[in-house]
């Protein structure tokens, strides 16, 4: 396995994962050749049958199912996504999000591939390239899984590809998944370590994944922001098909009458991937161009704050943020620091905290010398009104009472992004296109 991907579209919305726990493959010191011999003969012999029955099928199809679970100072997220993967060999394939943040379709029926976003009504098509290995749109597939093994399956090696950058492994033993028996091996890598549950008999299908963060998790973040937190995922693969007679139209796809073609740099995120806001996600936030919703909380301070009194009045910045969270600890100072400079310009700035306590929040903003009015959005009040699903999120209200930008995770670009903004703002501009 080369590396734990991106979860980009659902966890770029839960920001402080979004690249963070993604690790590029050259940053894994992985031996050409998976080392067999500090694995289990049992587990290779498990991981080889699932690699040959891949290469034997002339196609493949299954259920692919992520739920993940963040327990944090009392906050929890969770995110379940459910997908539909498909390929038939040598270059036709189809994965299709039917349920989750941000729901996806990408197929390539042989001659072209598409991607297309069903909550911009976008898509694009380029030509498809002659096998899997080449197929760009497996890129789309790889970031947007989150599953580690997804590009393994269509390779023309999977068990290698699998296997790659595995330090050890062992035979776990026999378990149930479900009413499936199946064979429990555990393996360990630099960067992290994953169990996975491969059913026993003739047909080996990979039923569970879980990875475990607890490494990358160490090196992402401090000491003390991960004491409390508690991570947990889990992939499922149901509803196996191999070599069997797939609908006639699962490789087709006709765009819808109101979806807009566009390029595939028009498609590609507008900022980067390690803690980067989501273009598309900003861009179609269901808050962006409303009504500012108002709201009543209690200040860090001991006041309270109450943003009706300045809506319609000032330009407000609003941050929704947690201390534990790594791209919000880059974004705050720098929104603190914006926004103190455009004071005298009738721009307001509240960091919305979400349900930590005073002392844990004053200790970071001392720690950290910031200055800045925080919000304590103690039972996410503010942030439902928001439709907050991940952090950081910034909100931008003009002079009109209106949402006139949201900002999803960490922007790279965001001291000069945001003072840009603003002057127009000041100037009397709408950033709502």
């Amino acid at each position: 396995m080369k590396k734990l991907l991106p979860l980009l579209a659902f966890v770029s919305a839960l920001s402080f994962m979004t690249g963070s726990f993604a690790q590029d493959s050259a940053s894994i010191i992985a031996p050409a050749v998976p080392p067999t011999g500090k694995i289990d003969p049992k587990a290779i012999d498990v991981m080889k049958k699932f690699s040959d029955m891949l290469l034997k099928a002339k196609n493949f199809k299954f259920d692919l199912n992520m739920d993940v679970k963040i327990t944090a100072n009392g906050m929890n997220q969770e995110i379940t996504n459910n997908a539909e993967f498909a390929a038939e060999r040598p270059n036709k394939l189809l994965y299709d999000i039917k349920k989750g943040m941000m729901p996806l379709k990408v197929v390539s029926d042989g001659q072209n591939a598409y991607t297309y976003i069903p909550s911009a009504k976008k898509y694009n098509v380029e030509p498809a390239e002659a096998d899997f290995a080449k197929l760009k749109c497996m890129e789309v597939i790889t970031r947007t899984s989150g599953f580690p093994l997804i590009d393994a399956f269509v390779s023309s090696n999977p068990y290698e590809n699998q296997m790659t950058g595995v330090t050890g492994g062992k035979y776990v033993g026999v378990e149930k998944i479900g009413d499936k028996e199946c064979h429990h091996l555990s393996f360990q890598q630099a960067e992290f370590d994953w169990d996975v549950w491969l059913e026993s008999g003739d047909s080996p299908f990979l039923r569970k994944l879980v990875p475990d963060l607890k490494k990358q998790l160490g090196k992402t973040m401090d000491k003390e922001a991960t004491k409390d937190m508690k991570y947990d995922m889990v992939f499922t693969l149901d509803n196996w098909s191999v070599s069997t007679e797939l609908p006639a139209d699962i490789f087709k796809f006709t765009p819808p009458a109101d979806a807009q073609k566009i390029t595939p740099s028009e498609m590609a995120p507008k900022s980067g991937n390690n803690g980067g806001g989501d273009g598309d996600a900003e861009e179609n936030h269901p808050s962006l161009g409303k009504d500012a919703p108002v709201f009543k909380l209690d200040l860090l301070d001991g006041k309270n704050f109450d943003l009706a009194s300045v809506k319609g009045k000032k330009i407000i910045v609003l941050d929704f943020w947690a201390t534990w969270c790594p791209p919000c600890r880059k974004a705050l100072p720098i929104l603190a620091e914006v926004t103190a400079g455009y004071a005298d310009k009738d721009v307001v700035f509240y960091a919305v905290n979400l349900q930590e306590d005073k002392d844990k929040i004053n200790e970071f903003l001392t720690k950290e010398g910031i200055k800045c009015q925080v919000a304590m959005d103690k039972n996410s009040v503010a942030a439902k009104l928001y439709n907050v699903e991940g952090i950081p999120q910034s909100v931008i209200i003009g002079k009109d009472g209106i949402v006139q930008a949201v900002h999803v995770g960490f922007i790279p670009d965001l001291n000069d992004k945001l003072k840009s903004e603003l002057d127009d703002l000041i100037a009397g501009k709408s950033l709502v296109k």
